[in-house]
């Protein structure tokens, strides 16, 4: 062949090519589904309902930390299993985050011994949440008459259905975190949170100061 000298290289296939462009779809792929909004996920009813079992697990510990009564850890179960179901559907979105840092504040629930530890596992939980109730389906909750709050004292979060606030942690200065009744796909979910208009006074010692 002109051109060619004893011992030079030539390229016998152009496989390597072919791999290196699906690869390269593959990743843009994954990045695609990890930037996904999560009001955007398919989320199916029985999927929806399965994510409710965190809230209703947050609900409880909430619950229970009012009525001053022991947590019984099979209570915490179902929720604790769900990662088993979710995880394999929405692996790489932006919901295997909040599975994944919701079953691990669970888990401090559960292996919690003192008061304090308990207090910083359940708000862990409701912050491991917030985005799910803010960004994924916040009408959904809006509906079932969620509610969310922030004590400033601590920083602590709770979540509960209640009319009337009742504070967890103790008689700090807390406010109502408004949940939108639809997604702002423009505006994060902590810009949101530093709202004026998304902070109410609902009571403490300085709630009208």
């Amino acid at each position: 062949m002109k051109g060619l000298k004893e011992g030079d290289s030539i390229v016998v296939s152009g496989q390597f090519l072919i791999d290196s462009e699906s690869s390269l779809r593959e990743s843009f792929r994954k990045l695609q589904r990890a930037q996904r909004p999560l009001s955007l996920l398919d989320v199916s009813q029985d999927q929806l309902a399965m994510i409710d079992h965190l809230i209703d697990a947050a609900l409880y510990l909430h619950s229970r930390q009012i009525e001053g009564r022991e947590i019984r850890a099979h209570s915490l179960e179902p929720a604790l299993q769900l990662n088993e179901h979710l995880i394999p559907v929405f692996r790489g979105t932006k919901l295997q985050v909040v599975l994944e840092n919701a079953e691990r504040a669970l888990k401090q629930v559960r292996e919690a011994i003192t008061q304090s530890q308990r207090h910083a596992a359940m708000s862990a939980l409701v912050t491991a949440l917030k985005p799910w109730i803010f960004e994924g389906k916040p009408k959904h909750y809006c509906m079932k008459g969620l509610k969310l709050y922030l004590d400033h004292g601590t920083g602590f979060y709770w979540l509960q259905r209640e009319e009337k606030m009742q504070h967890p942690y103790g008689q700090g200065h807390a406010v109502e975190i408004d949940i939108p009744h639809s997604v702002n796909l423009e505006q994060p979910i902590d810009e949101a949170e530093e709202s004026e208009d998304a902070l109410r006074p609902v009571g403490g010692a300085h709630a009208h100061h």
